[in-house]
């Protein structure tokens, strides 16, 4: 009784108390016009900024740690999600942070990508830490193959496919600026990063299981993709691409917007793939008999 009632009250938290304290918080956010188009270190007071990035991380492990105790590594990261999902839409548009800051808003974007990257690897680890007594015994343990996804030859192979198959997809989804758009692209980009991930991986002890290269390779890409920046359409003229509308799929995406696809889209990502490969695995048995 209380399992279940806790199946139901963690999301419900989520949703209704930690994800909208989180986006009060970042809304306060201010630029140096006194806008609202601002990420966690491109505001007025990036101080201000890293406390709110440290509160998403603190309810996003709560949420994720909490979560996963109960019904598992998987629901707890998209539980956590829906915390880190309400911080994403507070944020700001990256063309308007581009067109008003220009080039001196890639190099601390791009240090947010990496302090982002660190709080969803907490937010993962302790969703994999929580939820370790409901694998069963035909799974091999989470918390080692995510190590060994970035410490392992199949590991890397895995996340770098995956990662860039999430790229490839959130560039083309992200058409526009718009909040919305971006969030989206993200969470689609972990679906099919959720998916290769898993079909990248071997089975054998030193790969990593069904999607950790898709967590690995989501997360890299909060900080890889406003490095994207420096290539196309380069410091110089990114002020004019975003003025125009042309700034890359990639660099409309805040760093925020890619644990949402960590923690929404590769879960989802996952569940199809385990869906399909039990189906191949039932068409299959007749046949070996």
């Amino acid at each position: 009784m209380v399992k279940m009632l806790l199946r139901w009250l963690m999301p419900i938290a989520a949703l209704v108390l930690l994800g909208p304290i989180v986006g009060r918080t970042i809304a306060a956010l201010r630029a140096s016009d006194g806008g609202t188009d601002v990420s966690f270190l491109t505001g007025a007071d990036p101080i201000a900024g890293i406390l709110a990035l440290i509160l998403v991380g603190v309810f996003g492990v709560v949420a994720a740690a909490g979560s996963a105790s109960v019904v598992g590594f998987r629901p707890g990261l998209t539980i956590a999600g829906f915390v880190v999902a309400w911080g994403a839409w507070f944020t700001g548009e990256n063309g308007m942070i581009f067109r008003r800051d220009g080039a001196g808003a890639v190099v601390p974007m791009a240090i947010e990508g990496g302090l982002v990257a660190l709080v969803g690897a907490a937010i993962v680890i302790a969703s994999a830490w929580a939820g370790r007594r409901h694998e069963r015994d035909s799974e091999r343990p989470m918390l080692p193959q995510l190590g060994r996804s970035l410490t392992t030859k199949a590991g890397l192979v895995a996340s770098a496919a995956a990662g860039a198959a999430g790229l490839v997809v959130a560039w083309v989804v992200a058409r526009d600026d718009m909040r919305g758009q971006a969030i989206f692209a993200a969470f689609v980009g972990g679906i099919v990063a959720g998916m290769v991930g898993a079909q990248m991986a071997p089975d054998s002890e030193d790969a990593p299981p069904m999607a950790a290269g898709g967590v690995t390779g989501m997360l890299a890409l909060a900080l890889i993709a406003p490095a994207i920046a420096f290539v196309r359409p380069g410091l110089g003229g990114i002020a004019a691409a975003a003025e125009s509308g042309a700034l890359p799929g990639a660099l409309r995406l805040q760093p925020l917007d890619w644990l949402v696809g960590v923690l929404l889209g590769v879960p989802v990502g996952m569940g199809w793939a385990g869906a399909l490969g039990e189906e191949h695995g039932h068409v299959a048995a007749p046949e070996q008999g």
